[in-house]
């Protein structure tokens, strides 16, 4: 049987994309099952060649109702090839994973086996995030060395903006208008979730995992991990535990659409550890992180200018240095804000 994958005009993408947003849930299984016939067989090349058409679709479908996917194909092809498509949708990489791991694990350690697969399958990920100087293919493997080494190096403030606006330029390159028409995300969110996610699978070993999952099912009995997921078996032993009178453990139940990932679960992406504290960070470091992380408008001013001024403020306090909180000021003669450095 022919394929359904191949490649389409500008109207026919158009046309199709409105079709698959329309599809019922036996139609949408049936769409993915001819999809998979297709990208089970195809290398990560392919994936990137029907990136905004079939592949989108491919993951979207996907990532949307993992119940049905294999442990194999999870394995392989989630993690192994679409989070970088799965992140640019607005999917909630870290939680979906959790919740697969709860869901299809038979125990416990049936749990860590199928984690070490997921983890080996991320960190020798050949999924093109994007391309660099001279059309390069950049590729998960390809940052997770790179990250370990700024790891090593002891996390530089300035090493980890310019990795951050390296992955942000990536996934979200400014000349692709099929961006801007079908997608509407947070890059600044997404680029952190990414971040996140290969700090947690280089840190996280199978023997931290029973803890993270503990905390991930029973996130009511650890009230000091409301905001902060954990990445080691210590952090989880240092963490106040509350008994209450009854506890009745739970499996996550993947929803089928994804207005309702959400609801999955409360607790949030893992926030990665700090291998070393970084030194104070120079004026430049300051302005080039702010840069990084509040958006800006078409006249190249920022969005929220509120949010900055009172960053800058928490910051000064934070290093005892008055000079940081104005570092960004109202400049009188010019009628607008700038920096100062």
């Amino acid at each position: 049987m022919a394929s359904i994958v191949r490649q389409l005009n500008d109207t026919e993408l158009r046309e199709k994309n409105l079709v698959y947003f329309g599809f019922d849930t036996q139609e949408m299984e049936g769409f993915w099952n001819a999809l998979h016939e297709y990208f089970n067989e195809a290398s990560p090349s392919d994936d990137r060649q029907y990136w905004w058409s079939f592949f989108r679709w491919y993951t979207d479908a996907t990532w949307q109702d993992m119940t049905r996917i294999d442990r194999d194909v999870f394995e392989r092809i989630a993690v192994g090839r679409q989070i970088p498509m799965a992140l640019i949708l607005g999917f909630d990489v870290w939680n979906r994973i959790m919740a697969y791991l709860s869901l299809k694990g038979l125990d416990e350690e049936d749990t860590q086996n199928l984690y070490v697969k997921i983890r080996v399958a991320f960190l020798n990920s050949e999924a093109i995030v994007g391309y660099g100087k001279g059309n390069s293919e950049i590729k998960i493997v390809d940052l997770i060395k790179e990250l370990t080494l700024i790891n090593s190096r002891g996390r530089d403030s300035m090493a980890m903006a310019e990795f951050y606006e390296k992955i942000k330029n990536l996934l979200f390159p400014s000349n692709d208008s099929w961006l801007k028409e079908f997608i509407d995300v947070d890059y600044k969110e997404a680029v952190m979730k990414m971040v996140d996610l290969m700090d947690f699978f280089i840190t996280v070993e199978s023997d931290d995992l029973p803890g993270i999952m503990d905390m991930y099912l029973h996130s009511e009995l650890y009230p000091t991990a409301s905001t902060v997921a954990p990445t080691s078996a210590k952090q989880v032993q240092s963490i106040s535990f509350n008994q209450p009178e009854t506890v009745k453990e739970k499996k996550v139940v993947l929803p089928a659409k994804k207005t309702e990932v959400k609801a999955i679960v409360s607790t949030p992406t893992p926030i990665p550890p700090k291998p070393v504290k970084p030194p104070v960070p120079s004026y430049l470091d300051i302005k080039k992180e702010v840069n990084l992380v509040f958006k800006k408008d078409q006249d190249g001013e920022f969005v929220d200018l509120d949010g900055v001024l009172n960053k800058l403020s928490e910051l000064a306090v934070k290093y005892s240095d008055n000079k940081i909180a104005e570092l960004y000021y109202f400049d009188e003669k010019e009628n607008k804000f700038k920096w100062g450095v």
